[in-house]
């Protein structure tokens, strides 16, 4: 044996025919290339348990040929088994063919794995191994190593030699986390490694995978905690001990629920907020477009909750972005019939008329508006109503103050007494400090104006309740929602 590890010298002669042309072409030992390195990489299972040491190290043979010197250039790396190629990994850590065929620093680069387990388990054909696909996800089960461990196990080594050195991580992680909400923290607690050739969907359905995979997981042994618990004898000690660890594993689950569903949470509403940002500015594509008839108050009024729609209607809204407390309120209405609004079985919350008079009421006002509606009516069973109304970019907003103080009138006297607090929300991009009413105080940040009044019967003097207005800047609005926001921000570590 010589220092090349080949038994004795060989040479094979291979002759090409085609019609009178003869190519000969000649491999000698000698020709054969030297391994660059043989590693030893330890087995390791997918949860991060070292495979029984009777199985042994995978044995690794690192070969670097130079380009133009391979038959088929392309980068390889392979489980061997007596000494022969049976199964191509190389599709596992380089997805993409043009990846696959880019030389590195001028070469390709040649890894083939060998082990005795691997001599064990070649299958009749070669051309596999009969080992499971994947790791068990019960540890009572012993099945042996997986091509998953495999595969797993030689991924740093793999990627320590493929990746180019303009390879940048964390750029990658960045872009996963702004297009998914995936954070650093999210990466480290399901133990994702982020390599080159990873894209940011296959990082996030790597992440989403295995916090779905540890819930379902914990959550089965949560409930196996529980009968457990239930045929014990409260008197003894191991009864607290097991309703302190049934406490740990549920505060353990819920956490990564949390975890995964708030990520989910931010790039949603990130974006909403992004949408909105542009339409206040007028740079939507579809606002933008001259070709198309322009509507801005009905693109800014359907980004908050869509018109001619109610929440009987099982439809999603974001108006999380006027106020989080909004969820929670029974009824929201959109530029709908109000005498349609349910209060409870089979009643109505206000009185058959009251779109009639409405109509009437705006009529005599303003002929253009006599259909008019609250833009978004939200409602409660405790007497509380929340009436907004959009106006597009441009409007002078303080034109339309008298409208809240009159819907506001109607509804209460239209609700069968139901009805007594109202909160109204008039908001736009501009308007004249000049004409706004005395009775309004400026906020302290300089912005805006915020008014409290009774509601009162003008011709009895009778009060049916009080209403609290706002006059708002959608950019107000807008720097509200991102600081709420910010806060899950911060709770997953991530910036979008």
């Amino acid at each position: 044996m010589n220092s090349r590890n080949i038994v004795g010298d060989f040479s094979i002669t291979i002759l090409e025919k085609s019609g009178d042309d003869t190519d000969v072409i000649e491999i000698r030992s000698e020709d054969l290339p030297e391994p660059v390195s043989r590693d030893y990489v330890p087995l390791l299972c997918s949860h991060g348990n070292l495979v029984s040491e009777s199985i042994g190290d995978l044995v690794v043979t690192r070969y670097s040929i130079p380009e133009g010197k391979l038959g088929n250039p392309q980068h390889e790396v392979a489980l061997c088994a007596n000494s022969a190629i049976v199964f191509s990994l190389i599709k596992f850590y380089l997805k993409k063919p043009q990846e696959r065929s880019r030389p590195l620093d001028g070469a390709f680069e040649l890894i083939l794995v060998e082990s005795g387990y691997l001599e064990s388990k070649v299958n009749i054909q070669r051309d596999s191994f009969d080992i499971p696909k994947e790791c068990s996800q019960n540890n009572e089960i012993i099945v042996g190593p997986s091509l998953q461990d495999v595969v797993e196990s030689l991924e740093d080594y793999v990627y320590g030699i493929l990746t180019p050195k303009d390879f940048d991580r964390e750029a990658l992680i960045a872009a996963t986390q702004e297009k998914f909400g995936v954070s650093r923290s999210m990466l480290e607690a399901m133990n994702i490694k982020v390599h080159y050739s990873d894209t940011e969907v296959n990082i996030a359905k790597r992440v989403l995978k295995k916090y779905q995979e540890e819930i379902v997981s914990e959550t089965a042994d949560i409930f196996d905690m529980k009968q457990e618990l239930l045929g014990l004898d409260p008197r003894t000690q191991d009864f607290r001990d097991k309703v302190s660890e049934l406490s740990w594993k549920y505060t353990s689950t819920i956490k990564k629920m949390d975890m995964a569903n708030l990520s989910q949470l931010v790039v949603r509403r990130s974006s909403i907020l992004e949408i909105l940002r542009r339409a206040i500015n007028l740079m939507l594509e579809c606002q933008i477009d001259g070709g198309a008839r322009r509507d801005d108050e009905k693109i800014i009024h359907n980004i908050f909750f869509p018109r001619g729609k109610d929440s009987d209607d099982s439809i999603d809204h974001d108006i999380w972005i006027l106020n989080e407390e909004y969820h929670y309120f029974e009824h929201i209405s959109s530029d709908k019939s109000l005498s349609s609004i349910p209060w409870r079985e089979d009643k109505k919350l206000f009185e058959e008329d009251i779109d009639y008079d409405l109509e009437s009421l705006f009529k005599k006002n303003n002929s253009d508006h006599r259909m008019r509606r609250p833009d978004i009516a939200i409602f409660n069973q405790e007497g509380a109503a929340i009436i907004i109304e959009f106006k597009s970019p441009g409007v002078d907003i303080q034109e339309h103050i008298p409208d809240l103080i009159q819907y506001a009138r109607l509804l209460a006297a239209k609700s069968h007494g139901r009805i007594s607090k109202f909160y109204g929300y008039l908001v736009g991009t501009c308007m004249d400090e000049t004409r706004i009413p005395g009775a309004f105080t400026k906020f302290p940040s300089g912005q805006g104006y915020f008014s409290t009044e009774r509601i009162v019967d003008p011709s009895t003097g009778k009060q049916y309740g009080e209403l609290y207005s706002e006059i708002l800047y959608y950019d107000q609005f807008v720097d509200r929602a991102e600081k709420r926001l910010d806060v899950y921000k911060k709770k997953l570590n991530i910036s979008i």
